[in-house]
């Protein structure tokens, strides 16, 4: 998967930027003056973006591909994850980006794709000097918030199956491009309970 955002040419790219990012459609001016201060990030499978320990001052938009949340379980030293996000979608460790604290999990790239991010200091600047950062910024909370809503709805689902059915539905995107082992490790199975609820589906 290819995005043709281009950080370069800021005025000829906000009109796929929008169509990536429809939160900031409705200003193309916003757009403008955002572009001036991204960071691109060609992503490959495996690369962090954020790493558990280090601060996460950084807000990354995901113009192609997938990245995951994952923590390390000190119990079997395993990995778990914790959140996906594909195309389209924001990303950044809450508590350690708004509270400037050592952040507890790592944002994972699981395909190759581009992301964009900008730092929290020139975030934070746009937001006090364009109040259209700010209804840009609830949008995303509220999607955020529906998302997360479902993802832990998800979880607390009884059954395995009943977990894999919620998950398919809400996240068709997920379930289709993530590895398997990632989407076990998230719904709290084994990847084999997950390939054999899978297979009885099919």
């Amino acid at each position: 998967m290819k995005s043709n955002v281009s950080t370069k040419n800021p005025a000829s790219a906000t009109g796929t930027f929008a169509a990536i990012f429809p939160e900031f459609a409705p200003y193309p001016d916003l757009i403008l003056q955002l572009c001036t201060l991204l960071k691109r990030h060609i992503l490959r499978p495996g690369q962090l973006l954020v790493t558990a320990g280090d601060q996460n001052d950084r807000f990354y938009f995901i113009a192609s591909g997938m990245v995951r949340g994952v923590y390390h379980n000190d119990t079997d030293d395993s990995t778990i994850t914790s959140w996906f996000e594909t195309e389209g979608g924001y990303v950044a460790i809450p508590h350690s980006y708004f509270k400037n604290e050592p952040s507890l999990e790592s944002i994972e790239a699981l395909e190759t794709g581009i992301a964009f991010s900008v730092s929290r200091a020139d975030l934070q600047h746009l937001q006090v000097t364009n109040p259209a950062m700010g209804m840009v910024g609830r949008a995303i909370l509220v999607r955020y918030m529906v998302q997360m809503e479902h993802q832990l709805r998800a979880l607390r689902m009884t059954t395995a199956k009943q977990r894999v059915d919620y998950f398919r539905v809400h996240f068709p995107t997920i379930y289709k491009r993530a590895p398997l082992r990632h989407i076990a490790s998230f719904l709290s199975m084994t990847p084999q309970t997950l390939s054999k609820i899978r297979n009885i589906r099919e």
